[in-house]
């Protein structure tokens, strides 16, 4: 029988100029020692970059000419370490004032089953109120939605639509409401 790996993640927050912490964790299995960074508009995204491009472009066969947008330079990124390699990546993009919109939000492959992708939610969702937002919009892909109903989200429109060749929904999240997730 194949014996499931165990990890206890361990959260370093960095924000792009401040330095990083040094931290020792000690449990039993195996430790994963996650950092998050934020990175704020106009500033680059290159790690951000490289999680997309290896999910959506070469995962998921999305253009790489479509991958990338105008909005990528006003939109706060989100990064996730593994020490210095970025393993997930998201995108909070303001649509109108207390409206914003997560999007990009990937994980690579080989750290998928560890939560990182509820971890991006929770700083997304923190940002998100520290920026004065009153409510979140997503376009998910079908396949995740489930995913972003646990994360709070519902949907709001219909019906599926083709991005590419990927069916989405729009759903949304309103904050300073009780939501569970």
């Amino acid at each position: 029988m194949k014996r499931a790996r165990r990890y206890a993640i361990l959260t370093i927050h960095r924000y792009r100029s401040e330095p990083s912490e040094a931290v020792r964790f000690t449990t039993t299995g195996s430790v994963l020692l996650i950092e998050v960074k934020w990175i704020a508009p106009g500033n680059g995204y290159t790690q951000a970059a490289q999680v997309r491009l290896a999910v959506f472009v070469t995962e998921q066969g999305y253009p790489q000419e479509l991958e990338f947008d105008e909005l990528d330079e006003s939109a706060w990124h989100l990064v996730l370490l593994d020490g210095e390699v970025a393993v997930a990546a998201a995108r909070l993009v303001t649509l109108s004032p207390g409206v914003l919109k997560p999007g990009r939000i990937a994980v690579l492959k080989e750290y998928r089953k560890q939560h990182l992708g509820a971890r991006l939610m929770e700083e997304i969702l923190k940002k998100a109120e520290k920026l004065g937002a009153r409510e979140l919009r997503i376009g998910a892909q079908v396949q995740a939605r489930g995913f972003y109903e646990k994360c709070g989200f519902s949907v709001c429109g219909e019906p599926i639509y083709m991005d590419v060749h990927i069916p989405h929904i729009d759903m949304i999240r309103r904050l300073g409401e009780e939501n569970s997730g």
